[in-house]
This record gives C-alpha cells, sequence and structure tokens, in this order.
C-alpha cells in the first residue's frame, strides 16, 4: 500500500519536468481511492524505491506513473514491476510518455508500441 503523501513527495521534485500533474494532492487521492499500486520498499528501512502506479477498472489497463527513487535509478527496479505487472494481465495495457523521457527506452524494450505521442502495449492472448 502507498500513502498519498508518499506520492506527493515522491513526484513535487520531477513535476514539470517529464510530466505535468496540476494538483499533486488530488492526483495522489484519486490513484489511491481507484488505481492500483506496485511498489518495492527497503526491507529495513520501509522506505518506497521505486512504484508503478494503475488503473485495472476497464477493459484495459493504464499506467499512470512509474517512479524510482533517485539513489536506486539503474538497477532495473521499474522494469521488475512493469514485467510483474504484464506478465499477470490478460488486457491491453497502455500509457503516455514523453519521448525525451528517460523512460521511453524501457517501455519500448518491454514491447511497449509508439502510436503517435502515445506508447501502448498490446497483449496478444494467443502468445
Amino acid at each position: 500500500m502507498i500513502q498519498q503523501s508518499e506520492i506527493v513527495s515522491s513526484l513535487a521534485p520531477l513535476n514539470g519536468i517529464h510530466f505535468e500533474i496540476p494538483d499533486l494532492h488530488e492526483y495522489a487521492r484519486k490513484v489511491t481511492k481507484h488505481g492500483v499500486c506496485a511498489a518495492i520498499r527497503d526491507e529495513r528501512s520501509r522506505e518506497l524505491i521505486s512504484f508503478v502506479l494503475y488503473y485495472d477498472n476497464r477493459p484495459d489497463m493504464f499506467i499512470t506513473m512509474v517512479w524510482t527513487h533517485p539513489d536506486h535509478r539503474g538497477k532495473g527496479l521499474a522494469r521488475q514491476l512493469l514485467r510483474k505487472i504484464i506478465l499477470q494481465s490478460t488486457k491491453d495495457i497502455y500509457l503516455e510518455v514523453h519521448v525525451d523521457s528517460p523512460a521511453f527506452e524501457l517501455y519500448e524494450s518491454l514491447g511497449f508500441e509508439i502510436r503517435s505521442t502515445t506508447i501502448w502495449y498490446e497483449k496478444s492472448l494467443s502468445h
């Protein structure tokens, strides 16, 4: 489980750089109420290290945010969380990302396909 305050404090330093959320407190309230969080925490301190926030309440799944603490970037933590979500889902998964985002290559490497400025993951149920 993730707290609204954790979402706000994690995203505040990045807001306006690779994404823009006008009201982080409202975003955090909405995503904790209606969304799902996959997270990795430090085993000792319980500090949040990486998370993926997504909505799974429609015929498809929408990933709304992927975040990793700056001290833990480059360790494959977001990739680990995204792979788990992809493998467990029977739905199409989509997200939006700016092409200048550092996560752009990560999403492509996981099979998301570019469609305009949006990257989609189309999971074929026949595979």
